[in-house]
């Protein structure tokens, strides 16, 4: 299973899946959850600026709780969005978290 690192410049994903991005980079954040027959995983998809690369990050994945804590330090994310996310249970309840052409607010 892959592995979400968090670093002071950035993020990474080891393992079978691979990625890395810059703080710098991230042009938006979002979060959905994806149903998995018997049960949902709640994701987090970065989008990176100037590409067309979309991080899909999942909840099961060692590290996403740190990611979390790393992306509300530093992005004005709303606290309340793992709720409106997380419920009904088994629809997508899509929710941009954060976006650059949004918010005028740089990186913390």
């Amino acid at each position: 299973m892959p592995r979400i690192v968090i670093g002071a410049k950035g993020l990474s994903v080891v393992g079978e899946k691979k990625a890395k991005t810059a703080w710098t980079s991230i042009a938006e954040i979002v979060a959905y959850k994806v149903d998995l027959w018997s049960y949902d995983i709640i994701c987090v998809g970065i989008r990176v600026r100037e590409s067309e690369d979309f991080i899909e990050l999942e909840e099961r994945w060692e590290g996403f709780r740190q990611l979390i804590a790393a992306l509300e330090e530093r992005f004005d994310i709303p606290r309340d969005w793992w709720s409106k996310v997380s419920y009904p249970a088994f629809a997508e309840n899509r929710a941009i978290l954060w976006s650059r052409s949004k918010n005028l607010i740089q990186i913390r």
